[in-house]
């Protein structure tokens, strides 16, 4: 009797192993997924092209001279700009000019770049200052590089940052100017206070323009030299006048 219950256990203990492994195998699992590689992504230069002034002092550093005596019509001043435009605006693209060059015989990337180039600086164009004639007639002075001017900018307080990644060209002149009136005036303000320092002790009678017969500044000199052109334009004006009345009388 002991023994029949035994094998009623043990067959009921095998029908229930062999049930709780077929539900095991046939649970469904999770799906199966292929592990395809990815595809490849297809390279595409399409490089930010900007003037800014950072791209035009490595312009200038690459080349050698001030930006001002760039010669659109040189191969290799113009693939120099297409170059810093693009390394000096591309964060993470980093090669040297040799290697640039060798994208550029690639005719449609070029076209591209110098196009969105033309577009800047015509954009660009209808806010430069426009030039005196004093300033185109006088050849003999030698143009400064830009790096020198902004650098000189940025020492007197101009925000390095704006200066050389976020200023145009155009707006250039516009700090210069501030910076040269400032300068003046400090200029002028130090001599004034000069010449109050010393009046007790020299004989203010021998200086007749007060301060000025101290130190003259060249751009006093400059102002002196036009008022006596005025002056002799008009004296010519009332000479020949009076010469042509007393002709008709």
């Amino acid at each position: 009797m002991s023994l029949f219950i035994t094998i009623i256990i043990i067959v009921f203990t095998l029908v229930t192993v062999v049930a709780i492994i077929d539900s095991k195998c046939c649970r469904p699992g999770p799906p199966t997924v292929v592990n395809s590689p990815a595809p490849r992504k297809r390279f595409r230069f399409d490089p930010k092209v900007k003037l800014n002034i950072q791209s035009i002092i490595r312009w200038e550093q690459l080349r050698g001279k001030s930006f001002s005596l760039m010669d659109y019509a040189d191969k290799d001043d113009v693939d120099a700009l297409l170059y810093t435009t693009t390394v000096c605006n591309n964060e993470g693209k980093m090669y040297t000019f040799e290697v640039f060059r060798h994208t550029l015989s690639n005719e449609k990337i070029t076209r591209e770049m110098v196009m969105a180039l033309e577009r800047e600086t015509a954009v660009l164009a209808q806010f430069q200052k426009k030039q005196k004639e004093d300033d185109i007639a006088n050849h003999d002075v030698t143009p400064g590089m830009i790096g020198e001017l902004v650098a000189t900018l940025i020492m007197a307080g101009l925000d390095a940052h704006y200066a050389l990644e976020e200023m145009e060209l155009c707006d250039l002149p516009i700090y210069i100017d501030a910076y040269e009136r400032r300068k003046k005036e400090q200029m002028e303000s130090d001599r004034l206070w000069t010449y109050y320092k010393i009046l007790p002790h020299i004989d203010a009678s021998k200086l007749k323009n007060g301060a000025r017969d101290l130190i003259t500044f060249p751009w006093e000199e400059m102002e002196d030299m036009k008022e006596a052109e005025r002056a002799l334009a008009e004296d010519a004006d009332i000479f020949e006048l009076f010469m042509n009345n007393g002709i008709n009388t």
